[in-house]
């Protein structure tokens, strides 16, 4: 798919892009990466047939929610949801059951069995919708909190000793379409991800004492 696609490549570029002294290695890699995805796409029938679509579509609501595949009505209807309820969202887990409630008239799905979605298809309009902006602020806090810890650490901002945070940035990562941050099986990994990281920065102070 298009985002494990995407996923890969951003995250072998952020990571070689700190392991990596060289520039000039690194830009051919990064270009090897980018050739190699273009090429995988080139060759897929569906993609092209994407790509005839995208490149053939007028700016109106109709034509994007066609060609972005029902996601210009689900962005929409997760918006209204955090609108409506700014303070803590439909709550945690809830998109699903609230899509209709909060459908936009204005803003039709693409077909009749698309009006109910599993989730929003982006992991901030996730949160947005089903926690507001106390979700918002406590996600952006977690953030700066990791941010900050990593940048006094003895490595600074050095990602190739810390993969962990990269994987996070992946996790959240807006491009990123799936999956919701509030599921049984996926906040766990998420939460591993942040204390994984945090153990890796003490494990390197303890290595190069200060």
């Amino acid at each position: 798919k298009r985002a494990e696609w995407v996923t890969f490549v951003v995250g072998a570029s952020v990571f070689f892009l700190f392991a990596i002294r060289n520039w000039k290695i690194y830009v051919t890699l990064l270009l090897v990466l980018i050739a190699l995805v273009v090429g995988s796409f080139a060759v897929s029938p569906s993609t092209k047939k994407q790509m005839v679509r995208f490149t053939s579509m007028s700016l109106t609501y109709k034509s994007l929610n066609k060609v972005s595949s029902g996601r210009a009505y689900i962005y929409a209807t997760a918006i209204n949801m955090g609108i409506k309820n700014p303070v803590n969202g439909v709550g945690a887990g809830a998109f699903t059951a609230s899509c209709e409630k909060y459908q936009l008239a204005q803003y039709p799905p693409r077909r009749k069995k698309s009006m109910v979605q599993p989730h929003a298809h982006q992991p901030w309009l996730e949160v947005f919708a089903e926690t507001g902006f106390l979700g918002i602020f406590s996600l952006l806090a977690i953030i700066a909190f990791l941010v900050f810890v990593t940048m006094r650490s003895t490595r600074r901002f050095n990602l190739s000793y810390y993969p962990w945070f990269i994987m996070l940035a992946l996790m959240l990562n807006p491009l990123n379409s799936m999956p919701p941050l509030f599921k049984v099986w996926w906040i766990p990994l998420v939460l591993l991800a942040v204390v994984a990281h945090l153990a890796d920065v003490e494990y390197e102070d303890r290595k190069i004492p200060t």
